[in-house]
Formats: C-alpha cells, sequence, structure tokens
C-alpha cells in the first residue's frame, strides 16, 4: 500500500488503541502524521514507519462488516464502537440489533449492560421466517438466532460443527 501526504490513516494509540491520523510526509518509509483531528485527544504530529499505518476511509456503520470498503483491525473496532452507539430497535426490520455485528460467520456481541428487546418472540419470529432466505437475513442483520439458526440448518449436511462462545464475566453468554 502506498501512502502519500493527505492520506487518511489510523495510528496505534496506547489509549484509545487507534486514533484518526493523516498522512504530512513520508520520507525513506517513515511518515509524519497529523493526530487528532477526530476531537478525542490534542493534535500532535508523529513519526511513524510508513508500514505501521492502516488505512482509513469514511463508511457507514454496519452490522455486516463484510461489506466495509476496508476491513482491518482499527476499522472493526470503529465500526463496533459506532453501532453500539446507535439506539437500539425495539422491533425487527426497523433497523439493526445494535450489540451484534459480523465478519463472515464471526458475531460480535457487545455487553450492553442493560436489558434490551432483542429477544422477545417478536424478533425470534423474524429470524425463524427468513427462511435462509439472504436477502431477508441480511435486511435483519446479524443476531445470536441467526447464528444459531444457521449452525442447526447445516447439521443437515455437516456433521462436524463448533460454535465458540467468548466473553467477559456476566455479559450474557
Amino acid at each position: 500500500r502506498v501512502m502519500g501526504p493527505g492520506s487518511k490513516v489510523w495510528v496505534k494509540d496506547i489509549d484509545r488503541a487507534y486514533i484518526e491520523g493523516e498522512v504530512v510526509a513520508v520520507t525513506k518509509g517513515q511518515a509524519t502524521v497529523k493526530c487528532g483531528q477526530d476531537g478525542a485527544c490534542e493534535t500532535t504530529k508523529r513519526v511513524l514507519p510508513a508500514d505501521e499505518l492502516e488505512t482509513r476511509v469514511e463508511q457507514p456503520c454496519i452490522g455486516e462488516m463484510d461489506d466495509l470498503k476496508i476491513l482491518n483491525i482499527p476499522t472493526v473496532l470503529q465500526n463496533v464502537d459506532d453501532l453500539f452507539g446507535m439506539p437500539q430497535c425495539e422491533f425487527p426490520y426497523e433497523g439493526p440489533a445494535n450489540i451484534y455485528t459480523c465478519v463472515g460467520p464471526l458475531l460480535i456481541a457487545m455487553n450492553p449492560f442493560q436489558d434490551l428487546p432483542l429477544y422477545t418472540d417478536k424478533w425470534k419470529e423474524a429470524y425463524a421466517s427468513i427462511d435462509f432466505d439472504q436477502h431477508a437475513t441480511k435486511k435483519l442483520g446479524p443476531h445470536v438466532f441467526r447464528t444459531a439458526q444457521e449452525a442447526f440448518a447445516r447439521l443437515q449436511t455437516e456433521h462436524a460443527q463448533s460454535i465458540l462462545i467468548s466473553g467477559e464475566s456476566g455479559a450474557g453468554k
């Protein structure tokens, strides 16, 4: 990847994992980056190895991260943070289940530290009724009900399967 002056990048940060930056100059593999224009920290300039930077583009917050233009660790973290900060819809098809996102078959669930209306009969019926229709599945978005339904369907053809559930204590696994 070639980055030059004006390139939008993610820069590793000890406090926030990654912060937004913009390349000011590149000389002999070293990039001078203006950091902090996202308002989260004071604007500073850092000189870093250019190969440590990750490309950053403006993209909408989405549940299906396979659809992101660029998929890298800082983009995943930013997308999860943005999605988690959105208000939760009470009913299916009004919007995504904001504590869930996915990359391929991997479901990411955030602990909301509060009860959410994501496990009502309406949500169960919505996922049960889609019958593995890809368009309907995408419209409903990632959810633990979808993960369970997809695993059950695969049991019909693939008998050796596993589901890994991991998370912090009290996260509702």
